[in-house]
């Protein structure tokens, strides 16, 4: 689960759920209040029983029975492309940093840590087949094909940190 804004004085974000097995992903989402945000971010997540929409209760249901709670911040800087066909996404994330000491995802100048100095993870998503002509050109490249969550890279970044 996560809470996903694009811009800090953003007036809504997302609430998404997202499932990865392996190379596959599948995201639900639920746009949600900034005001909704902080109170999810403070733990108070009883605004989505108030949605009508069956996202919003399965967040509550798996908060409710997970006791989850809000751990870190992530960020990162993202160059976007799209194609119509086949709904054709490739991002390049760079610049991924991390706060787990301040969780006010709305602030400025939050106490981040660099995950990631100098590597750009390359995203390509498709529904369907891939494109051939992204797939030629993919083949030029030494690239290695892994699963990366920007989130589980995030947690132990603070562990080097403790005493």
């Amino acid at each position: 689960m996560r809470i996903r804004i694009y811009n800090p004085d953003s007036p809504k974000g997302k609430f998404e759920i997202k499932q990865k097995c392996g190379n596959l992903s599948h995201k639900k989402s639920l746009l949600i209040s900034a005001e909704e945000i902080r109170l999810a971010m403070n733990g108070e997540y009883s605004f989505l029983l108030d949605h009508k929409a069956e996202v919003a209760w399965e967040l509550y249901s798996l908060i409710a029975l997970g006791l989850y709670r809000p751990k870190t911040i992530v960020e990162y800087q993202r160059v976007a492309f799209r194609h119509v066909e086949n709904n054709t996404r490739i991002t390049l994330d760079s610049q991924i940093r991390c706060s787990e000491s301040d969780l006010d995802i709305f602030g400025k100048g939050l106490p981040y840590f660099s995950v990631m100095d100098d590597k750009v993870i390359l995203e390509v998503k498709y529904n369907g087949v891939l494109l051939k002509v992204i797939s030629d050109i993919l083949k030029k490249y030494q690239l290695t094909q892994v699963s990366v969550s920007k989130y589980a890279l995030s947690r132990p970044v603070y562990a080097k940190y403790i005493i």
